[in-house]
């Protein structure tokens, strides 16, 4: 696959193996996008090259922010061609007090980053990516 001038636009861009992806589409002469929650790190992944990264702050565990990010990203990106779908966070469950303090909150939350926020952005940001050569 030529990645030259191609976009992509990349979940947890910012820290991990979400920053190694980044940087290496942007190796591959990708234009890249970062979503993610940490604007301080991420600013400092896309200054490492400022003209082929950006930045969207965003927390995909809400539904409105997932929904942002698609109008964001149709509006902003039009010639989006590649999605990781790379955030992702792990709640560690106590063996015992299963369902008291804020664990259900959590839970939630695990949930929406992990499964539903990649479905939304994959449904939403689809007519895009069928569109590209």
């Amino acid at each position: 696959m030529h990645l030259e001038q191609k976009w992509a636009l990349v979940t947890g861009g910012n820290t991990g193996i979400g920053e190694q992806v980044a940087l290496e589409l942007v190796a591959k002469g990708a234009h890249v996008v970062i979503v993610a929650r940490d604007r301080e790190r991420a600013q400092a992944v896309t200054a490492r090259h400022p003209d082929r990264m950006t930045f969207i702050q965003a927390d995909l565990s809400l539904p409105d922010e997932q929904d942002r990010v698609v109008r964001e990203v149709t509006q902003r990106f039009p010639q989006l061609a590649i999605l990781v779908n790379n955030a992702g966070v792990q709640v560690n469950m106590p063996a015992v007090s299963i369902g008291s303090g804020d664990q259900m909150t959590r839970f939630r939350s695990e949930i929406a980053i992990n499964l539903t926020a990649p479905v939304a952005l994959s449904f939403g940001l689809m007519p895009l990516l069928a569109g590209q050569p």
